[in-house]
């Protein structure tokens, strides 16, 4: 046997290996894909949910509260308590702005920001996955007479009810924003998912 014989022996099981080894990567890659595009709808809820939780868009508000709690009268004094609550809550440090939040209520139950608090305090439940207490919020708060505040809390109880499985509960609170400025956008990508990826169901 020549030299060049013995080389295309060895050869051809090693080509044969390469070519096994490409196909089954391939076939690895292929069905990597098809499992992250067909997601469950029920992961896809949790994602979309848990980014609008944490992104829940009230950094105007929260800096609109920081800039008017400068007072330093007795009556005062506790805004510059809640003052930090606020700055915890902007960071995301949930942890630390819920008993700034709770004592804030517990001493000032007729605060003409009692609500909006009381939201903050609700959203920041959410953020630290103590889903049941903050929809007990949100259900009351749903209830305010001011438009902006319930559509905020519609839609975090909506994320809230998702996040414990009621999802016909989540739709029924989507539904009351489909001609919402703020929300009608996320609520029809999360009610009609054959026009997008993002479903509840």
């Amino acid at each position: 046997m020549s030299d060049k014989q013995a080389t295309d022996s060895t050869q051809k099981p090693q080509l044969i290996q390469l070519g096994w080894l490409f196909v089954s990567s391939t076939l690895i890659l292929l069905i990597g894909c098809c499992v992250f595009y067909f997601l469950s709808p029920s992961e896809q809820e949790k994602n979309v949910a848990n980014s609008m939780v944490f992104n829940d868009n009230l950094e105007d508000k929260s800096e609109w509260m920081l800039a008017t709690r400068n007072s330093k009268t007795t009556a005062e004094a506790s805004f510059l308590e809640i003052r930090e609550g606020i700055e915890y809550y902007q960071n995301k440090a949930y942890d630390k702005a819920i008993p700034i939040f709770q004592d804030y209520l517990e001493n000032n139950a007729a605060a003409s920001d009692y609500n909006t608090i009381e939201f903050y305090l609700a959203v920041s439940y959410l953020g630290q996955g103590e889903t049941e207490r903050s929809t007990v919020l949100l259900e009351k708060i749903s209830r305010s007479d001011n438009k902006t505040l319930k559509e905020d809390a519609i839609w975090h109880l909506s994320l809230a009810y998702a996040r414990i499985g009621d999802v016909d509960a989540a739709k029924e609170q989507m539904e009351l924003l489909v001609d919402s400025k703020k929300y009608a956008a996320q609520v029809h990508k999360l009610l009609h998912p054959s026009k997008t990826n993002v479903a509840i169901n």
